[in-house]
């Protein structure tokens, strides 16, 4: 494997890790309980990193926990508090990606890439103050269920999945615009600030959908720019 496929695979692997992490925790590295610990969130961290170092020089045979990616975890944290806490909030720019820019089902059923899309979509999530949601036709359970897979095999970083009900018979041209709005308010209620600016990314050559999407007065972007069907 090439270096900078190495070095990527890492950098997500942490980057999902510690998204997973601070779920889990309430976001206890960054806004701490306080309750016996009074140092400043700084010290903290320095702390559990010791921890850590401590775990990693004793460690013996059949700890099968990985001290070494924990280290990796609390020294991002650690130069995130440090470098970027006193920057304030800026908005939000929420990209929500149709799957079928990402993959399609073949005949036999398995997700093909679409390389472009793929890359396309990758992208996005690097930008600053991104995220990227993705929305699909497919119904809950082993069809979603086989789409998480292939997104997570391919490195492709998405924040949330919004798919069809599997009891709900409509076509997917009407249903996903109506995820969207669901998908919407979903997010107000996580963050009561109007802080977002939403984009739909789908396919040009799905025209109704297209339709579909600007009727919700939102941009709306195709996989080429010379497509471009938004604002």
């Amino acid at each position: 494997m090439k270096f900078e496929s190495k070095i990527l695979r890492v950098c997500l692997d942490v980057y999902k890790m510690l998204l997973h992490k601070n779920q889990a925790y309430g976001n206890s590295a960054s806004d701490p309980l306080r309750i016996f610990s009074k140092t400043d969130k700084l010290e903290q961290i320095r702390v559990r990193m010791d921890d850590k170092l401590s775990r990693i020089k004793n460690q013996v045979a059949g700890d099968n926990e990985d001290a070494y990616n924990d280290l990796l975890g609390y020294l991002v944290i650690y130069q995130g508090e440090k470098k970027y806490d006193a920057l304030p909030d800026e908005p939000v720019n929420v990209y929500v990606v149709n799957s079928d820019v990402i993959c399609k089902k073949d005949e036999n059923g398995k997700f093909q890439p679409n390389k472009c899309g793929m890359e396309f979509v990758k992208t996005l999530w690097l930008k600053d103050n991104a995220e990227v949601y993705v929305i699909t036709d497919l119904v809950m359970g082993k069809d979603t269920q086989d789409l998480i897979n292939f997104l997570t095999e391919n490195n492709v970083i998405y924040k949330y999945l919004a798919c069809k009900k599997p009891d709900d018979p409509r076509p997917g041209v009407v249903v996903l615009p109506e995820l969207f709005v669901q998908l919407k308010a979903f997010l107000a209620e996580q963050f009561p600030k109007d802080v977002f600016n939403y984009a739909i990314v789908d396919l040009a050559s799905n025209a109704e959908l297209f339709t579909a999407w600007k009727a919700l007065d939102i941009p709306v972007w195709s996989l080429h720019q010379d497509d471009h069907a938004g604002n």
